[in-house]
């Protein structure tokens, strides 16, 4: 997305901090970080000037959502059996692995995070960087973009 000139902005409370070092790191560069603590109000504030809201199934997701922001939330496998709250639309896109993974039995995802990292589980790692790449760039209207 920074490659094609599109803002990106990462937000995160206290709970987050771990997390979006880790991401602040893995990025080819670096894009601001918004510290939005226990403020609702102030996301949502963010929010309703966002163009597109990319969580996993999360209290902002929701809040997007509630702001009117399309939300693109990434599920872990079957998670979507309790959580598929939204009905999918071209503004409100749910992705979710789809194949079996080693680390749960075939009908449910356990949530478990590979033994050599720290977040993301097994079956929320099936969703590759290509599909979210390619849904982000649906959803914001400019189809036929390559990163």
């Amino acid at each position: 997305l920074q490659s094609l000139k599109i803002p990106v902005l990462l937000f995160g409370g206290r709970a987050d901090e771990a997390v979006v070092d880790a991401v602040t790191k893995a990025l080819a560069a670096p894009v601001p970080v918004i510290q939005t603590g226990e403020d609702v109000s102030l996301l949502a504030a963010y929010f309703q000037r966002a163009a597109l809201c990319i969580t996993n199934d999360s209290g902002p997701r929701h809040l997007a959502v509630a702001a009117g922001v399309p939300s693109l939330a990434l599920f872990r496998r079957f998670h979507g059996r309790e959580w598929s709250v939204y009905a999918e639309t071209g503004k409100c896109v749910t992705l979710a692995g789809k194949e079996a993974c080693t680390a749960c039995p075939s009908s449910e995802c356990l949530d478990r995070i590979p033994p050599s990292e720290r977040f993301g589980s097994s079956c929320i790692r099936q969703i590759g960087v290509d599909e979210v790449f390619e849904r982000t760039i649906t959803m914001l209207g400019m189809s036929g973009l390559e990163a």
